[in-house]
């Protein structure tokens, strides 16, 4: 058992957005872009909910008296939906040039938080609509619509629900029978106790599996087949090896990394920045101390006893 010394900060290959230079220019632009968002935010609502609306208006009125207009006036709620969705996820492509990871201000006069926090506006009006947002998941051919329109360039084969929260869709990367139970957070953005907002991707491979209400950070990789349990977390920047299992109600710690086949028992605390040897097992409601290396069973015994 070791353990390690120094910390580089986990976030610090995230430089900071540069502030823009103090001169009259750059005050100018600050108030436009301010003023910007409080004229483009409320358009966007407009027409993600207003050309649907005059679609379905504009769709009943020319098949009024005809043998099928009844039809359309049943399925209105269809047409609205699906209209809906895609109005949203296209306007969502305005705001997708320069999404990047990194620490933003947040702050209408940064451009970057200004697209970010459109890009939001057009994803959380579909995700806030769990009507709409389920049709769109129900259906394959929809979903992999709405995702590749918002950005998303993984794996279409994973399963999420209407309630496992995810943002950020360019920084997800999903492989094939990912599974993120429903009120799981798949968190690829934090507010910093600086002010600043931390946006970094998470990465689930092929077959990994997110409980119910686990929760985790900016920068995660979940491996091949690794399960986190239900109502557990990960912190900032850690990694599962591929087959690892975290139990139910575990807390990760930032920058830690867990081995590949490696089992952290239920109830677990593992600190910042350790190192979990492959196949190595953490009996359940262990304490591990921050930077703590445990690379094989006999780490273990001689840490806990």
């Amino acid at each position: 058992m070791t353990t390690l010394d120094a910390a580089v900060p986990l976030t610090a290959d995230l430089a900071p957005e540069t502030p823009a230079r103090p001169s009259v220019f750059a005050r100018a632009t600050a108030a436009w872009r301010r003023n910007a968002f409080g004229v483009l935010a409320p358009m966007h609502l407009l027409a993600i909910a207003g050309i649907p609306a005059a679609l379905v208006w504009f769709g009943i009125q020319a098949t009024s008296g005809l043998f099928w207009g009844d039809v359309v006036v049943v399925l209105s709620p269809v047409f609205f939906a699906l209209a809906y969705g895609f109005t949203a996820a296209a306007l969502s492509r305005l705001h997708q040039k320069g999404y990047a990871r990194g620490r933003f201000v947040r702050d209408l006069t940064s451009k970057s938080y200004g697209r970010r926090r459109l890009y939001g506006l057009c994803w959380t009006a579909v995700y806030y609509a769990p009507a709409i947002y389920h049709l769109f998941l129900a259906i394959p051919v929809l979903k992999k619509a709405l995702f590749r329109l918002y950005g998303y360039r993984g794996e279409m084969g994973f399963t999420t629900y209407p309630d496992t929260w995810i943002r950020d869709i360019p920084l997800l990367t999903l492989g094939e029978g990912a599974y993120l139970s429903n009120k799981a957070t798949i968190g690829t953005n934090i507010v910093m106790s600086s002010g600043h907002l931390l946006v970094d991707g998470v990465t689930i491979e092929r077959g990994g599996l997110v409980g119910h209400l686990a929760m985790i950070g900016p920068g995660t990789v979940i491996g091949e087949k690794a399960e986190l349990g239900v109502g557990a977390a990960l912190g900032i920047r850690t990694k599962l090896g591929k087959g690892a299992k975290v139990g139910a109600r575990c807390t990760i710690e930032h920058g830690v990394r867990i081995g590949e086949g490696a089992v952290i028992g239920i109830q677990s605390f593992v600190g910042t920045r350790c190192v979990i040897g492959e196949g190595v097992i953490i009996p359940p409601a262990s304490v591990i101390p921050a930077r703590t290396i445990l690379r094989t069973q006999d780490d273990v015994r001689a840490l806990l006893g």
